[in-house]
Protein backbone atom coordinates (compact mmCIF):
# COMPACT_ATOMS: atom_id res chain seq x y z
CA UNK A 1 0.00 0.00 0.00
CA UNK A 2 1.51 3.48 -0.89
CA UNK A 3 2.46 5.83 1.97
CA UNK A 4 0.52 8.92 2.20
CA UNK A 5 1.95 11.15 0.28
CA UNK A 6 4.05 14.05 2.42
CA UNK A 7 3.42 17.71 1.80
CA UNK A 8 7.05 19.11 1.50
CA UNK A 9 7.39 23.15 3.20
CA UNK A 10 8.44 25.35 0.05
CA UNK A 11 11.24 25.92 2.01
CA UNK A 12 12.87 22.35 1.68
CA UNK A 13 12.19 21.96 -1.80
CA UNK A 14 16.23 22.62 -2.00
CA UNK A 15 17.73 19.10 -4.04
CA UNK A 16 18.88 17.18 -0.85
CA UNK A 17 15.57 17.98 0.85
CA UNK A 18 13.82 16.82 -1.80
CA UNK A 19 15.67 13.89 -1.98
CA UNK A 20 15.66 13.01 1.62
CA UNK A 21 11.68 13.55 1.74
CA UNK A 22 11.25 10.99 -0.86
CA UNK A 23 13.32 8.43 0.52
CA UNK A 24 11.17 8.74 3.36
CA UNK A 25 7.84 8.72 1.23
CA UNK A 26 9.01 5.05 -0.16
CA UNK A 27 10.95 3.08 2.25
CA UNK A 28 11.23 0.12 -0.18
CA UNK A 29 13.20 2.49 -2.55
CA UNK A 30 16.49 1.50 -2.56
CA UNK A 31 15.22 -1.84 -3.68
CA UNK A 32 14.17 -0.31 -6.95
CA UNK A 33 16.65 0.86 -9.83
CA UNK A 34 16.05 2.49 -12.84
CA UNK A 35 17.97 0.18 -15.51
CA UNK A 36 20.08 2.18 -17.25
CA UNK A 37 20.63 0.20 -20.64
CA UNK A 38 16.56 0.55 -20.55
CA UNK A 39 16.37 3.84 -19.98
CA UNK A 40 18.87 4.75 -22.79
CA UNK A 41 17.80 6.13 -26.38
CA UNK A 42 16.05 8.91 -27.48
CA UNK A 43 12.52 9.92 -25.72
CA UNK A 44 9.97 12.56 -26.85
CA UNK A 45 9.33 15.43 -24.66
CA UNK A 46 5.79 14.87 -24.15
CA UNK A 47 5.07 17.77 -21.90
CA UNK A 48 6.79 19.87 -19.79
CA UNK A 49 5.97 22.57 -17.16
CA UNK A 50 5.44 25.98 -19.19
CA UNK A 51 8.63 27.98 -18.74
CA UNK A 52 9.61 31.38 -20.77
CA UNK A 53 11.80 29.01 -22.57
CA UNK A 54 10.10 25.15 -23.15
CA UNK A 55 6.70 26.50 -23.81
CA UNK A 56 8.66 27.56 -27.54
CA UNK A 57 9.24 23.56 -27.69
CA UNK A 58 8.42 21.89 -30.79
CA UNK A 59 10.00 18.47 -31.76
CA UNK A 60 11.71 18.32 -29.00
CA UNK A 61 13.47 14.60 -27.96
CA UNK A 62 16.59 13.60 -25.34
CA UNK A 63 19.14 11.00 -26.55
CA UNK A 64 20.67 9.51 -23.71
CA UNK A 65 24.29 7.44 -24.06
CA UNK A 66 25.59 6.05 -21.49
CA UNK A 67 29.57 6.88 -20.83
CA UNK A 68 30.97 4.33 -18.20
CA UNK A 69 28.53 3.16 -14.82
CA UNK A 70 27.84 6.37 -12.96
CA UNK A 71 28.20 8.87 -16.50
CA UNK A 72 26.05 9.76 -19.19
CA UNK A 73 25.85 11.63 -22.25
CA UNK A 74 22.79 13.64 -23.36
CA UNK A 75 22.32 15.11 -27.01
CA UNK A 76 18.70 17.36 -27.01
CA UNK A 77 17.47 18.46 -29.84
CA UNK A 78 14.35 20.72 -30.63
CA UNK A 79 12.53 23.38 -32.86
CA UNK A 80 10.96 26.50 -31.90
CA UNK A 81 7.28 27.41 -32.61
CA UNK A 82 7.10 25.47 -35.99
CA UNK A 83 8.13 21.98 -37.52
CA UNK A 84 9.33 23.93 -40.16
CA UNK A 85 11.91 25.80 -38.37
CA UNK A 86 15.63 24.58 -38.39
CA UNK A 87 16.66 22.07 -35.32
CA UNK A 88 18.61 23.00 -32.58
CA UNK A 89 20.88 20.98 -30.58
CA UNK A 90 22.48 21.36 -27.05
CA UNK A 91 25.06 18.50 -26.09
CA UNK A 92 26.25 18.26 -22.04
CA UNK A 93 26.76 15.37 -19.81
CA UNK A 94 25.18 13.74 -16.52
CA UNK A 95 26.87 11.90 -13.44
CA UNK A 96 24.47 9.36 -11.65
CA UNK A 97 24.20 10.14 -7.85
CA UNK A 98 25.68 7.60 -6.01
CA UNK A 99 23.05 5.49 -3.96
CA UNK A 100 20.01 6.87 -5.76
CA UNK A 101 19.02 3.49 -7.53
CA UNK A 102 20.35 5.74 -10.68
CA UNK A 103 17.15 7.75 -10.36
CA UNK A 104 18.68 11.23 -9.08
CA UNK A 105 21.21 12.33 -11.93
CA UNK A 106 23.12 15.75 -11.67
CA UNK A 107 23.39 17.51 -15.04
CA UNK A 108 25.78 19.62 -16.14
CA UNK A 109 23.87 21.58 -18.73
CA UNK A 110 26.66 24.14 -19.20
CA UNK A 111 30.06 24.87 -17.87
CA UNK A 112 28.82 26.76 -14.74
CA UNK A 113 25.64 25.47 -14.29
CA UNK A 114 24.39 22.01 -13.07
CA UNK A 115 20.52 20.93 -12.35
CA UNK A 116 19.51 17.86 -10.46
CA UNK A 117 17.07 15.33 -12.63
CA UNK A 118 14.80 12.88 -10.97
CA UNK A 119 13.27 9.90 -12.83
CA UNK A 120 10.30 9.54 -10.60
CA UNK A 121 8.33 6.87 -12.14
CA UNK A 122 8.61 5.03 -14.97
CA UNK A 123 6.61 2.21 -17.17
CA UNK A 124 7.89 -1.46 -16.86
CA UNK A 125 8.03 -1.47 -20.50
CA UNK A 126 9.75 2.19 -20.51
CA UNK A 127 7.95 3.19 -23.11
CA UNK A 128 7.09 6.37 -20.86
CA UNK A 129 8.64 8.48 -17.86
CA UNK A 130 8.30 11.07 -15.40
CA UNK A 131 10.98 13.12 -14.57
CA UNK A 132 11.08 16.04 -11.97
CA UNK A 133 12.70 18.84 -10.71
CA UNK A 134 13.76 19.42 -6.94
CA UNK A 135 12.47 23.20 -7.64
CA UNK A 136 9.32 22.11 -9.12
CA UNK A 137 9.53 24.95 -11.70
CA UNK A 138 10.55 22.42 -14.41
CA UNK A 139 9.11 18.77 -15.47
CA UNK A 140 8.70 16.22 -18.16
CA UNK A 141 6.28 13.20 -19.35
CA UNK A 142 8.82 11.30 -21.55
CA UNK A 143 8.10 9.18 -24.26
CA UNK A 144 9.06 6.60 -26.93
CA UNK A 145 6.61 7.94 -29.29
CA UNK A 146 4.67 11.19 -30.11
CA UNK A 147 2.09 11.27 -27.41
CA UNK A 148 0.35 9.27 -24.53
CA UNK A 149 -2.88 7.80 -23.92
CA UNK A 150 -5.30 10.14 -21.89
CA UNK A 151 -5.44 7.07 -19.04
CA UNK A 152 -1.19 7.50 -19.17
CA UNK A 153 -1.35 11.30 -19.31
CA UNK A 154 -3.68 11.41 -16.05
CA UNK A 155 -1.69 8.54 -13.97
CA UNK A 156 1.71 11.39 -14.98
CA UNK A 157 -0.42 14.39 -13.66
CA UNK A 158 -1.52 12.46 -10.69
CA UNK A 159 2.33 11.53 -9.95
CA UNK A 160 3.34 14.94 -10.38
CA UNK A 161 0.46 16.47 -8.20
CA UNK A 162 1.33 14.04 -5.39
CA UNK A 163 5.12 15.40 -5.62
CA UNK A 164 3.78 18.92 -4.71
CA UNK A 165 3.61 20.28 -8.58
CA UNK A 166 0.76 22.56 -9.92
CA UNK A 167 -0.34 20.13 -13.03
CA UNK A 168 -2.16 23.28 -14.49
CA UNK A 169 1.55 24.30 -15.21
CA UNK A 170 1.85 21.43 -17.62
CA UNK A 171 1.53 22.01 -21.22
CA UNK A 172 1.87 19.18 -24.18
CA UNK A 173 4.83 19.49 -26.53
CA UNK A 174 4.10 19.51 -30.04
CA UNK A 175 5.00 16.48 -31.68
CA UNK A 176 5.62 14.49 -35.41
CA UNK A 177 3.69 11.38 -35.92
CA UNK A 178 6.92 9.23 -36.06
CA UNK A 179 7.90 7.32 -32.50
CA UNK A 180 11.79 8.61 -31.17
CA UNK A 181 12.94 5.55 -29.96
CA UNK A 182 13.42 1.94 -30.35
CA UNK A 183 10.53 -0.50 -31.12
CA UNK A 184 8.71 -1.24 -28.44
CA UNK A 185 8.10 -4.90 -27.16
CA UNK A 186 4.77 -6.18 -25.65
CA UNK A 187 1.93 -3.83 -24.49
CA UNK A 188 2.32 -0.08 -24.76
CA UNK A 189 -0.68 0.43 -23.29
CA UNK A 190 -0.98 1.63 -19.50
CA UNK A 191 0.68 -0.92 -17.30
CA UNK A 192 -1.32 -1.93 -14.44
CA UNK A 193 1.89 -1.23 -12.51
CA UNK A 194 4.78 1.27 -13.46
CA UNK A 195 8.06 1.41 -11.05
CA UNK A 196 7.73 4.43 -8.75
CA UNK A 197 10.89 5.51 -7.42
CA UNK A 198 9.95 8.69 -5.63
Amino acid sequence: MRKQVMKVPNALLGGAAFFLAARERYSDITSRRVDLSRYAGTWRIVACTDSPVEKKFVDATGTYFLADTNRLEVVFKWREESFTAPVKTHKFRGKILKGSGNAVWKMKLFPLFAATYIIVEVSPDYSWAVVAHPSRKFGWLLARTSTVSDEIWARCMTVFGEIGYDTSKFIKVPQPTAPAGPALRGNTGYPQRATRFY
